[in-house]
């Protein structure tokens, strides 16, 4: 399955940010190898950590969230 979502992803051509939890025991789980496989999919993306934010961005770290969504907006 995962070669049919990296087909799916490389079709999309919007600007795209990923914004991980410097602390996530998920983002963790995924070597940086393959995250930057999986990201590469996407022509126009821009990645960014909150380092003391766990999984659950919008509660660890909100306003940092929020400020990262505007900068990209």
């Amino acid at each position: 399955r995962n070669a049919e979502s990296m087909e799916i992803w490389q079709a999309i051509t919007a600007p795209t940010l990923f914004i991980d939890g410097g602390a996530s025991a998920f983002a963790k789980a995924v070597s940086a190898e393959e995250t930057a496989t999986r990201r590469d999919c996407f022509k126009q993306h821009r990645a960014m950590v909150i380092p003391d934010a766990g999984h659950m961005l919008h509660f660890d770290a909100p306003d940092a969230l929020a400020d990262a969504l505007l900068g990209f907006l």
